[in-house]
């Protein structure tokens, strides 16, 4: 089955993770700083602030 689910939402600067592992009844949402987790496990994380930079 699916691991986890990322919503991105470029309007709200935002992405919400549901993490099936956990057992996630909801998401959980991220505005800053984004976890890579698989497996129980954190491979790093991804800095949101460049991906919702508004262009030049």
């Amino acid at each position: 089955g699916v691991a986890s689910y990322w919503i991105v939402d470029p309007e709200a600067e935002s992405v919400d993770v549901w993490d099936f592992e956990g057992g996630a009844t909801e998401p959980k949402t991220f505005t800053d700083t984004l976890p890579v987790r698989l497996a129980g496990r954190t491979f790093g994380t991804i800095d949101l602030a460049p991906i919702f930079a508004p262009e030049l």
